[in-house]
């Protein structure tokens, strides 16, 4: 940035082109300095409180009201997921319980 001669920018007679030169000078110094990183939905961790497991746990869980919703009347369609459905409320109430805990005391480890 210290090596962009800004004065440039200002000589241009049209303020539309002058706005546009800048726009395009900011993004290519924008593009040089920065790298893109793909980081797959898969993967990432949305909540603080989440675990591997438990978003493992939340596909399998959507996983199972597709297979419901695709044939309502099997009944063991209905039955494991509503099973499932269950547990994993559980299981989120506990984490989200144990991260208000860790809160609470200043124990998250750094990150």
């Amino acid at each position: 940035m210290a090596a962009t001669r800004w004065r440039v920018f200002a000589e241009v007679n049209s303020a539309k082109e002058a706005v546009e030169n800048f726009i395009n000078c900011v993004s290519n110094m924008i593009k040089q300095s920065t790298s893109e990183k793909i980081v797959l939905a898969k993967t990432s961790i949305i909540k603080p409180w989440m675990t591997p497991g438990i978003l493992k746990s939340f596909r399998k869980r959507d996983r199972l009201h597709r297979k419901y919703i695709e044939n309502p009347s099997n009944i063991r369609n209905k039955r494991n997921f509503i099973k499932y459905r269950n547990s994993l409320s559980v299981v989120i109430k506990k984490a989200k319980e144990n991260f208000a805990f860790l809160i609470s005391f200043n124990l998250l480890p750094e990150i």
